[in-house]
């Protein structure tokens, strides 16, 4: 008996380590299927950025998998009633799974074309931090009138985006609207001391190589006309990254 015992808990320890390998433990089976707490993290992996902290839950999480536990269900009966076998499926998955692939593959040199431009990344944000602490702008003048356009603009933007938003009143956040307004003007002198020169055709459209067709269509359309957003708080404006 007690080799019996000793032998199951062997066992058990084996297949734990090889689940690992695998992908994890177990997370849950679905009529024999095993779907591992990796499946469950590629899962969660596969989130929009600003949903991945709400994904860490507990709850949140047990949702996901129950997810998964479906998905898995309704592939096997797919597979009961002969649907995986049909010849025009069997090319819609692998037209579909090119199509990931070749989705993934341009991320992946996207972002390898950020990792080999780390350093100056760094460098230009890190700067560029440093500078902008260093400056108050207060040679810079800015009128009141300036100021109410200004916020007259960012309250009508925030309403577009969301009419029930909340937006500070103007005696709140007047001092970063200033601050706002006057860095701008500061770099706009800086802009009109320079030798600038831009290259249109920089801009014309053309669809980088191994861009998905959906996305080349839409690289190919009728460029909008771009419209420079008022300035905003400083609160508000985009903050310059750590």
């Amino acid at each position: 008996m007690k080799k019996f015992l000793v032998l199951t808990a062997v066992l058990v320890f084996v297949v734990a380590i090889g689940c690992a390998k695998k992908g994890g433990a177990t997370a849950a089976t679905v009529n024999g299927k095993v779907i591992t707490t990796q499946d469950l993290d590629d899962e969660i992996e596969s989130l929009p950025s600003q949903y991945k902290m709400f994904a860490q839950s507990p709850d949140m999480k047990k949702k996901i998998l129950d997810n998964l536990v479906i998905s898995e269900l309704l592939i096997q009966e797919a597979q009961k009633e002969g649907i995986l076998d049909k010849p025009d499926v069997q090319k819609k998955i692998a037209d579909y799974e090119a199509s990931i692939k070749q989705e993934v593959d341009t991320q992946i040199a996207g972002l390898q074309r950020q990792k080999d431009k780390a350093a100056d990344i760094a460098k230009r944000e890190t700067v560029i931090k440093e500078l902008l602490s260093t400056k108050d702008f207060k040679d810079q003048p800015v009128t009141d009138a300036e100021i109410k356009l200004s916020y007259t603009q960012y309250v009508a933007s925030m309403k577009k985006q969301d009419p029930k938003a909340k937006v500070d009143p103007l005696d709140k956040i007047k001092d970063d609207i200033r601050t706002s307004l006057a860095r701008q003007k500061w770099l706009d002198s800086l802009k009109a001391k320079a030798t600038i020169s831009v290259n249109d055709s920089a801009f014309a459209s053309a669809a980088p190589a191994g861009m998905p067709a959906m996305q080349q269509q839409a690289a190919g359309s009728q460029p909008e006309t771009v419209q420079v957003s008022a300035p905003k708080p400083a609160a508000a404006a985009p903050a310059v990254k750590k």
